[in-house]
């Protein structure tokens, strides 16, 4: 059974870093999410999938601020370890970015792919 602590200390996070990345250029792939995924575990990750009911997605939405489209977020699991990739608009675009998570702390987050044309 999977900890939500973790996926709400995600969107937090995923919300106030994403907006941070103005000296990166447009459509900039940092790190191709599969790759991501696999340099995160020494082994063979599960993919998973977390369906948002009510109580999920309003806490998302309180989080972000405003109302997140999905119905589910899909993570990788090994073990306590999970990897999210998650996507949040910039300024006006998508950024797509990584978070570790081993034991319930946050391990490393990283931003994966940025599309802002501007900062």
């Amino acid at each position: 059974m999977i900890n939500f602590r973790p996926v709400r200390i995600l969107v937090s996070l995923a919300a106030v870093s994403l907006g941070c990345l103005s000296e990166l250029a447009a459509d900039q792939v940092l790190l191709a999410p599969e790759d991501f995924i696999r340099q995160s575990f020494a082994e063979e990750p599960e993919s998973k999938v977390i369906w948002l009911d009510r109580e999920l997605k309003e806490a998302a939405n309180e989080i972000l601020g405003h109302g997140y489209k999905g119905l589910r977020i899909r993570y990788w699991q090994s073990g306590d370890r999970t990897a999210w990739v998650l996507d949040e608009i910039g300024k006006v675009k998508p950024i797509t970015a990584g978070f570790v998570v081993d034991d319930g702390v946050l391990q490393e987050m990283r931003v994966l792919v940025y599309r802002e044309s501007h900062g």
